[in-house]
């Protein structure tokens, strides 16, 4: 009996192990994701990192929708991108960036260019 009392308690202290780390992940990994910005980053490698950061919550039970994702995708954008509608889908707005990166050489800056446009007609 004892050796089975003893198999319980170091498995109730493995399992509450786990959900400290689990939760503590959780946040860790949210506080990364909420705060990423692109700074120096090029838009492949700062979507990139935003998508695997957003897929390492699912992965721990915490899903991020597609309205944050790209909520924090066009608020941690350089200034020289501009963007013209709120909530495409990911990929939409990360191909849009990636064309608008193509017409902007490194550094430059304009407050004129748009990186996203929709028409009204065009569903997401």
């Amino acid at each position: 009996m004892e050796q089975q009392q003893l198999a319980r308690a170091l498995w109730d202290a493995a399992k509450h192990m786990f959900r400290n780390n689990h939760e503590t992940s959780i946040i860790y990994q949210e506080i990364e994701f909420r705060s990423l910005n692109q700074g120096d980053m090029f838009v492949m490698e700062y979507c990139r990192r935003l998508k695997n950061l957003a897929d390492s919550l699912w992965d721990l039970g915490k899903p991020i929708s597609n309205r944050t994702l790209v909520l924090n995708l066009i608020c941690g954008l350089s200034s020289c991108f501009s963007t013209g509608v709120p909530f495409p889908m990911f990929a939409t707005a990360r191909s849009a960036l990636l064309l608008a990166e193509m017409r902007h050489p490194a550094g430059a800056s304009s407050d004129n260019d748009t990186a996203l446009f929709t028409s009204p007609f065009i569903k997401y």
